[in-house]
């Protein structure tokens, strides 16, 4: 008897559960449409200029089929772009875009593609507006391989500690040659001097080298040539 009533109840539970789904996805559907507007507006792009993620909006989008998940599944389809929040706003169509996280770039059989936090690799688009990232000089450049390499996790691990460490220092650093082996030299755009880190020391090192630039700034000049900070907690400059 108890058995019956159990199976009977979670029946009913799930006729309740199955209608109360399709009549939200019916009110969401509905309330989804979009049937009048003025204009699409987007904001949050620093990657590319707003008019360039619209027309490649427009060059997909069926008017007849117009929707803001229609237009929030087209937009998340652009390499650049990680989500997109769409909202109906007054007369028009509100779009607020969240970027992939970009850490470096890097070059491969001549071209220039973006690397993510999530280590994708993505062709750099025309019209991509500047930003301060370093480029990632690798022992694989030449190959026609996409696969992530050991030297670009090394660089990944030396741009997270700089995020923690100096941010203003990681905002001017704009190379990580990898080539070598065993090192790492560094170029940053306010210093004529090479900087030399080993991979196996990174975070002491990039630690060390922060400290010394606040403390002795003042004695790096452009005659500097080099900052070495592979020896045993010494700094050497030459």
């Amino acid at each position: 008897m108890k058995e019956n009533l159990y199976k009977y109840i979670l029946s009913i539970t799930l006729v309740i559960q199955v209608l109360l789904i399709a009549y939200l996805s019916t009110y969401f559907f509905s309330n989804d449409k979009v049937d009048n507007y003025s204009e699409i507006a987007i904001t949050g792009n620093k990657l590319l200029p707003e008019e360039k993620y619209l027309s490649y909006l427009y060059q997909k989008l069926n008017e007849n089929d117009l929707s803001l998940y229609t237009i929030k599944s087209i937009l998340e389809s652009h390499p650049y772009i990680f989500t997109a929040d769409v909202k109906k706003g007054n007369n028009r169509i509100d779009v607020e875009i969240s970027e992939k996280n970009i850490y470096s770039t890097i070059i491969r059989n001549n071209e220039a593609y973006f690397i993510s936090d999530a280590f994708e690799i993505i062709k750099i688009l025309p019209s991509t507006i500047n930003i301060s990232i370093p480029l990632l000089i690798t022992r694989y450049e030449n190959n026609s391989s996409f696969a992530v390499d050991g030297d670009i996790k090394v660089a990944f691990k030396l741009i997270d500690a700089l995020k923690i460490i100096n941010q203003e220092l990681l905002s001017r650093l704009i190379e990580i040659n990898l080539k070598d082996e065993k090192d790492i030299i560094l170029i940053f755009n306010h210093l004529n001097a090479l900087v030399y880190l080993k991979k196996s020391n990174l975070v002491k090192e990039i630690l060390t080298l922060s400290e010394f630039l606040n403390s002795y700034s003042s004695s790096i000049n452009n005659n500097t040539k080099y900052i070495d900070l592979r020896f045993n907690n010494q700094v050497i400059v030459g």
